[in-house]
């Protein structure tokens, strides 16, 4: 017989959470740990901002090994049967499509694209010409590519950013290629959202720096803030790359093959002198337990971990603090110019964004409610309009005579 977990949703802080309550089980609590729940040791219950894993999410995923019990039943018969799954596609290649993936690599290495590009653009290309395993890529057209993105990009829905990647990556393929179907001219990407990115607050930063035990961890959070690295910056620091005596750290071949000094904080020094007293690292500052370079996945879990300890409801990354860091070094008074050389950014229209964050103009401008007095809602109204005599007269119309108590 299944475990039961009862389920509600509760406002915690002014934000609604998803609460599950059960006893301890070896099942149940992976469950509860990958959906990042918190447990609240007052209520005894674990918790979740909705915005974060909405009900639909936690049902589904304590279903398959327990009974939910939630206040509303008809939650769980509606939800758990209608639960879309995404479309899964099965990577068979033909022939052709062989030939021309082996070749469409090779062109991915000669123009020196990065790790993480050609792996995207390959994946997303050999999921094209998967979709059409019976079709000869030189003659799949614009007619099949559209098919392709309405049922299988939106239909899973996936983001803007890998919509534009598809098309970036089948504009190259069909670029360096001859004799094919495909109109490259019409190949147009979709309009890049703007979005305001998450920031946190120095005090919530500095939670997460303090409440982390492990040294190599809080080091790390610590050089992602004081440095606004990227993760892959981060990642291939070497140590001859760290100038303590001269203040100041190298980024060798960053993002679009640049390099490019940034300051070195007093405070960081400290933290990486102690930090190397314990881990003696010998080529790269952040190596692993075998001597390599530390995966991009567990930075980011150690970011996120100390975000939930501390009980940030944000969706936090590493890219967070590289948000955060940029913002804070506005609202010192820093130049926009020089965060974009700081943080390594090739147009300024890009370092633009943290204006967005916290745009001083705006706050600025005074509400016309803010003109009035004290608005006191515990009391009745004095006076109320009277309805116009005639349908063409507006309320606004009438006389002070035309005014009377309720």
């Amino acid at each position: 017989m299944k475990q039961a977990v009862e389920l509600d949703t509760l406002i915690i802080g002014g934000i609604w959470h998803v609460c599950v309550k059960f006893d301890f089980s070896r099942q149940l609590y992976p469950i509860a740990k990958s959906l990042r729940m918190q447990y609240d040791y007052r209520f005894k219950y674990w918790r979740v901002p909705e915005s974060r894993f909405s009900k639909q999410k936690v049902i589904k995923e304590f279903s398959a090994a327990a009974t939910v019990v939630a206040a509303d039943l008809s939650d769980v018969a509606a939800i758990v049967p209608t639960a879309t799954e995404k479309i899964k596609l099965d990577i068979n290649l033909n022939n052709e499509a062989k030939h021309h993936l082996d070749r469409y690599k090779g062109i991915l290495a000669n123009r020196r694209y990065s790790d993480s590009t050609r792996k995207t653009y390959i994946s997303l290309i050999q999921k094209f010409f998967s979709y059409y395993s019976d079709m000869d890529p030189l003659d799949l057209s614009m007619e099949e590519l559209g098919k392709f993105n309405d049922e299988y990009i939106i239909a899973n829905n996936y983001s803007i950013n890998t919509q534009r990647q598809l098309i970036s990556a089948i504009k190259l393929f069909y670029e360096n290629t001859k004799h094919h179907s495909m109109e490259v001219e019409a190949l147009i990407r979709p309009r890049k959202s703007r979005k305001i990115p998450t920031i946190l607050e120095k005090a919530e930063i500095q939670l997460m720096i303090e409440s982390t035990a492990n040294l190599k961890h809080r080091t790390i959070i610590s050089a992602l803030y004081a440095t606004g690295m990227r993760v892959s910056e981060l990642l291939n620091l070497r140590m001859e790359d760290i100038h303590s005596d001269d203040m100041y750290i190298s980024i060798r071949n960053a993002k679009g093959r640049k390099d490019r000094n940034i300051p070195l904080s007093e405070q960081l020094v400290k933290i990486f002198r102690r930090y190397y007293k314990m881990y003696r690292p010998v080529i790269y500052m952040f190596e692993g337990q075998t001597g390599q370079k530390y995966s991009s996945s567990s930075v980011n879990n150690v970011v996120k971990a100390a975000a939930n300890r501390v009980g940030i409801i944000k969706d936090v990354s590493c890219h967070t603090i590289r948000h955060s860091y940029a913002t804070h070094l506005l609202d010192k008074g820093v130049n926009l110019r020089y965060i974009q050389e700081l943080l390594g950014h090739s147009s300024p229209k890009t370092t633009e964004i943290y204006t967005y964050v916290r745009p001083d103009h705006i706050t600025r401008v005074q509400s016309p409610l803010d003109d009035f007095d004290d608005i006191v809602f515990d009391k009745k109204a004095k006076y109320s309009l009277r309805k116009p005599r005639y349908k063409h007269q507006s309320p606004g119309w009438q006389r002070k005579s035309y005014y009377k108590k309720p």
